[in-house]
């Protein structure tokens, strides 16, 4: 089955800061083809209903929340888990390893508090997922990358959310990661960038970025991808041009896809 596709709305943070930016926002996204969003970066300041009824009313479902971890869930998680629940998201996405804790005993205390969070998520009939950085791709521990020596010390049903650009970065090939991974990497993230001629690396539409996407879609279909969400944070032109651009190309990409295994 063909993943479905949807926006990281974290591609727009500045125009997630008021109710009139955030209406604004979601009405472009609808009116370009956008029925799915993955949450992130909304202002703490907008009402969890506000935001809910939001996309409601625009045709779009919240698939999931993602928000950084912070050192210590504490009472974030509580935040969090309301937003989570009052826009009937599925999945509750907690990102970034601190780089200082490049070590088995602070790992395995993350991986102990985010154990009783995949208890507490699964009491309110959620999904939690973990979306590493692409240093905690590139750092090692005893030979094996930072995100799996994490996900090796988690549930199984604790979920990788997949930026296939930290990838890029980091090194690490993503037919290895999908591969490894298949049936555990429900969400995924499609983010390209390319050297400008003055050197510069600058994040791009998918599409104009270095990468031809239709054999990563082709491994995202084979290990079990749910939802595939553009994304891009930076922009030279107008950002919601570039998501017009990057949902019409990843619309193309899995319409190209080849029905044969790659592993």
């Amino acid at each position: 089955m063909k993943p479905l596709i949807g926006y990281q709305i974290s591609s727009i943070r500045a125009y997630l800061d008021t109710e009139e930016h955030f209406h604004d926002s979601v009405v472009k996204l609808a009116a370009m083809g956008y029925t799915r969003i993955q949450l992130q970066w909304a202002s703490p300041d907008l009402s969890n209903d506000f935001i809910a009824k939001e996309l409601k009313d625009n045709g779009i479902e919240c698939v999931g929340t993602q928000d950084p971890y912070l050192e210590g869930f504490g009472p974030y998680l509580q935040n969090t888990l309301d937003r989570t629940l009052a826009t009937d998201s599925r999945y509750m996405v907690f990102s970034k390893i601190p780089p200082e804790w490049n070590n088995p005993a602070d790992l395995k205390a993350l991986a102990k508090e985010m154990t009783e969070v995949n208890r507490i998520a699964h009491s309110y009939g959620l999904i939690l997922g973990f979306h590493p950085n692409d240093y905690n791709y590139k750092d090692r521990i005893d030979g094996v990358p930072t995100y799996e020596y994490l996900l090796n010390l988690l549930p199984d049903d604790v979920q990788l959310n997949y930026c296939i650009h930290a990838s890029f970065r980091s090194g690490v090939e993503y037919e290895e990661v999908l591969r490894k991974f298949a049936g555990r990497v429900d969400l995924v993230h499609f983010k390209d960038s390319k050297i400008l001629p003055d050197g510069t690396r600058h994040l791009m539409p998918l599409s104009e970025g270095e990468h031809d996407w239709v054999p990563i879609a082709q491994a995202c279909q084979q290990a079990g991808v749910k939802y595939i969400f553009t994304e891009q944070e930076k922009w030279l032109k107008d950002p919601f041009e570039s998501a017009k651009i990057a949902l019409d190309y990843t619309v193309d990409c899995l319409n190209r896809i080849e029905e044969k295994p790659l592993w």
